[in-house]
């Protein structure tokens, strides 16, 4: 959607995670495209008032801005976390030193909670090295770093960012819209859109949902109980969200190829196996519920271009691009090309040697609806 944005195009975008609905609809719309510098100004009163203010949070159901997920006192100081409930009872109240209007008021809020919540994990003992949701007991060892000079410091670095993007987008009178929670089941008029450019989930490589658990409960997007339940929605569900009654019985795609695979993990016939083909079996299903949804809002010899990486599962290879490739054709779509994209040099924000597997390429596959 940014580079839509820069590129003079509107765009829409979907996602199922709230956290990324707000990361793409601040990062793609400009603040203050009349005047950026204002951006400055709010951010220096911003950090002012959280600096002057000596009050002691109290870590209590009392206090309505204190929403820690279970366990909190495991993953997280307390002086930490009640450092991160000030900055975002500050950021909820904030009034701003300038003039305003209500779109860029809301916007202007949103860019601080996503500055925050990109902290979390850092004052949290997660092992941000990994891939995989760990602890680090040792994390701290040398001293916790002082919550709101991480604060600071990340906003003052991404309103550079948003300040240049705001210059280059000026009043060019596009949109960048999150039109949806889910991509099979967005709500866009039929044949209207003029490309899709988009990236599935790994197949159980990463748990989106708990890799940012502690932001989506911290931010009220969830309670504990609902965020429960918000983990079993996504394509590519991961093992941790998948129950008894999901993987008890065999279920098939009705896919001849990918039913076989399933069929041959399951019937290896451990839990993990169980839980295993399950999940092929609801990504795969889920990812054909997805590619009729880009289908039918798609215009007429319109392009969907598709990043996919293959997997592996329970030691069997899965040529996940290829599957892909068949369930789009089954549901309309022409396969024009595909070509292998390979990593000269992988660079990720989160290691996967301990905890995850190699990347070495991804596949572009290039659909015609």
């Amino acid at each position: 959607m940014v580079e839509a944005r820069l590129c003079g195009l509107n765009s829409y975008g979907t996602d199922i995670s709230p956290l990324a609905q707000m990361m793409a609809e601040v990062k793609s719309n400009p603040l203050f495209p009349e005047d950026p510098a204002r951006l400055k100004a709010c951010s220096r009163k911003l950090l002012s008032n959280i600096r002057n203010d000596t009050t002691e949070e109290e870590l209590t159901d009392e206090n309505e801005y204190f929403n820690p997920p279970i366990n909190w006192d495991f993953w997280f100081p307390e002086q930490a976390i009640a450092d991160l409930v000030k900055i975002k009872r500050h950021i909820l109240n904030f009034d701003p030193p300038v003039e305003i209007s209500e779109q860029n008021r809301e916007l202007l809020e949103k860019f601080y909670l996503i500055n925050l919540s990109s902290i979390v994990d850092t004052v949290s003992y997660q092992d941000e090295n990994q891939i995989k949701v760990r602890k680090d007991e040792d994390k701290f060892e040398d001293g916790l770093p002082e919550t709101i000079d991480l604060f600071e410091s990340t906003v003052e670095k991404n309103q550079r960012g948003a300040v240049e993007f705001a210059k280059k987008c000026g009043g060019d009178g596009l949109f960048s819209k999150v039109v949806g929670e889910d991509a099979r089941t967005q709500s866009l008029e039929e044949n209207s859109v003029d490309l899709v450019v988009t990236s599935p989930p790994y197949i159980n490589a990463i748990d989106y949902t708990m890799a940012h658990r502690r932001s989506l409960i911290f931010l009220d997007f969830f309670d504990q109980d609902s965020y429960k339940e918000h983990r079993r929605e996504y394509v590519g569900m991961t093992e941790r969200a998948v129950t008894k009654d999901y993987y008890d019985e065999l279920r098939l795609t009705g896919y001849e190829s990918i039913d076989g695979q399933i069929k041959k993990i399951f019937e290896k016939g451990e839990r993990k196996d169980k839980i295993r083909a399950f999940i092929l079996y609801q990504y795969f299903t889920g990812m054909e519920e997805a590619f009729e949804s880009l289908n039918r809002v798609l215009k007429e010899d319109a392009y969907c271009v598709i990043v996919v990486g293959d997997n592996e599962i329970r030691n069997e290879y899965i040529p996940t691009a290829k599957y892909l490739s068949s369930i789009a054709e089954s549901v309309g779509f022409d396969s024009v090309t595909d070509f292998k994209h390979y990593y000269r040099k992988v660079q990720l924000q989160t290691g996967r040697r301990s905890t995850g597997g190699k990347i070495d390429y991804e596949t572009v596959l290039i659909l015609q609806a």
